[in-house]
C-alpha cells in the first residue's frame, strides 16, 4: 500500500536559485515519491501544494486530428509567403512548404490563426471523409496543403495495391478516391479564386498528404495553372506509363525523401514522379546537388513479400497494443530495424533538416552579397 507524503507548505522563494528547503521524511521499507507541477507561479513565492491532495484534469484530450506537431517558434518564423511562388528549386520554397504541410495538421481555427499570422490570406479548411485540406491565398499562388495521417502505421497497415485508370495513367486506388472525397467543394473555391484574381497553384504535403498533392496536380494541370509541387516523405502513387506521362506535364515537381523513410518505398508495384531530393541521415544535401539535380538515387520499393511482412507486424502489434498512444511507441520500437525507419518519415524531422539546409542558402546567398559589394568598392 503507498503511503502518502507528510502535508507540507513548503514556501521555495521565486528570488533566486540560492535558497534551499530541506524536508525529512522517516522511510519503513518503501516509498514512492509523486510529483505534481503547481498550476501557476505566484508572486513573490512559489507554493507547494500537498502531494497527498493531486489535481485532477477535467478536460476531455483533443482527438488525434487535432493535435499539432511541435514546430519551434524560431524556424516556424522562418515561413516565407514570397518563396510559395518559386518555380526553380529553393531551399526557403521547401522550409515554406513543409511548414505548410505541417499547418494542414492543425485544428482549422488554429491553422487558419497561424496562416493569418505567417501573411496568408483568405484561409478554407476542407474535411470530407477522411481527407482534409488547407487553401490560402498569396498575392502570387493559391496554396493547397493536404494533411496526412498521424496514425501512418494504421494507414500502411490497411493499404492495399489496387490501381485505377485515367486518361493520364493508372493511379493507386486508395490515393485516387481520397482526392476525390475533397475535389468538388476544392475545385469549386479553386474556380472561384482564379476568377476573382488569376494566380497559379502551389501544391504541398506530407504522407499521404503528399499522394494527394501529386494526384491533385495530374487532376488539375488542364484546369489550373501549377507553379509548383513540393512534397515530403510521400507514397508511391503511379504505375505503367503514368511516370512518362506525368514528366511530360513539365510541372515544376520537388519530391523530399528523408534518409531511410519507408513510407516512400510502398506500395510495391508502384512508381514515383518528380524530382528526388534526397536527405541523408545527417540531413545533408548540398546547394550545388540541388541546383544540379545530383541527388543520391531513389530508394527502391519493398517487394511483395517485404511489403506483406511489414503489414503483418504493424497489423500484430495494432491488436496487442489497447490504446493509440502505446500502438505509436511500440510501433517505433517493434519495427525500427526490422525495416527501413519510420522515425525518418516525421514530418518534423523533415522540417528540422531542411530549416538547416535554408539557413546554409541564406548565408551563402548573404556571403555573395558582401563578396559582390566589395569588389564594386
Amino acid at each position: 500500500m503507498k503511503k502518502p507524503l507528510p502535508h507540507s507548505t513548503d514556501t521555495v522563494s521565486a528570488a533566486g536559485a540560492s535558497d534551499a528547503v530541506a524536508a525529512t521524511w522517516e522511510i519503513p521499507l518503501v516509498v514512492t515519491l509523486e510529483f505534481s507541477a503547481p498550476s501557476r507561479l505566484q508572486s513573490p513565492s512559489l507554493t507547494i501544494a500537498p502531494v497527498a491532495t493531486p489535481t485532477v484534469m477535467t478536460s476531455e484530450p483533443k482527438p488525434a486530428a487535432e493535435t499539432k506537431l511541435e514546430v519551434g517558434s524560431a524556424v516556424a518564423a522562418k515561413f516565407d509567403c514570397e518563396s510559395l511562388a518559386a518555380v526553380r528549386f529553393d531551399w526557403q520554397a521547401a522550409l515554406s512548404f513543409a511548414l505548410a504541410s505541417e499547418l494542414s495538421y492543425r485544428s482549422a481555427p488554429e491553422a487558419v490563426a497561424q496562416a493569418a499570422a505567417w501573411g496568408l490570406s483568405g484561409c478554407e479548411f476542407f474535411d470530407y471523409e477522411e481527407t482534409q485540406c488547407l487553401l490560402a491565398e498569396t498575392p502570387d499562388v493559391l496554396l493547397v496543403a493536404f494533411r496526412g495521417t498521424e496514425s501512418f502505421g494504421d494507414w500502411l497497415a490497411d493499404l492495399n495495391v489496387r490501381s485505377v485508370r485515367r486518361p493520364y495513367g493508372t493511379l493507386h486506388r486508395g490515393f485516387y478516391q481520397a482526392f476525390q472525397d475533397v475535389a468538388e467543394p476544392l475545385t469549386a473555391s479553386l474556380t472561384q479564386r482564379t476568377a476573382a484574381a488569376a494566380r497559379p497553384l502551389a501544391i504541398t504535403g506530407h504522407s499521404l498528404g503528399g499522394a494527394l498533392a501529386t494526384v491533385a496536380a495530374a487532376e488539375y494541370q488542364w484546369q489550373f495553372s501549377i507553379a509548383n509541387i513540393y512534397t515530403f516523405g510521400q507514397p508511391r502513387v503511379g504505375k505503367g506509363t503514368f511516370e512518362r506521362r506525368f514528366s511530360d506535364f513539365g510541372l515544376p515537381f520537388y519530391r523530399f525523401v528523408n534518409d531511410d523513410d519507408v513510407v516512400t518505398r510502398v506500395p510495391p508495384g508502384f512508381s514515383h514522379v518528380g524530382r528526388l531530393v534526397r536527405l541523408n541521415g545527417k540531413g545533408e544535401a548540398s546547394f550545388a546537388e540541388a541546383l544540379s539535380g545530383d541527388f543520391e538515387s531513389e530508394p527502391e520499393p519493398l517487394t511483395n513479400e517485404e511489403f506483406d511482412l511489414l503489414r503483418s507486424q504493424l497489423l500484430a502489434q495494432r491488436a496487442h497494443d489497447s490504446s493509440h498512444d502505446e500502438y505509436l511507441h511500440a510501433l517505433d520500437a517493434h519495427i525500427e530495424g526490422l525495416f527501413p525507419s519510420f522515425r525518418d518519415h516525421k514530418l518534423n524531422n523533415y522540417i528540422r533538416k531542411i530549416a538547416r539546409q535554408a539557413n546554409r542558402q541564406d548565408d551563402s546567398s548573404r556571403f555573395r552579397t558582401r563578396e559582390a559589394t566589395s569588389s564594386d568598392r
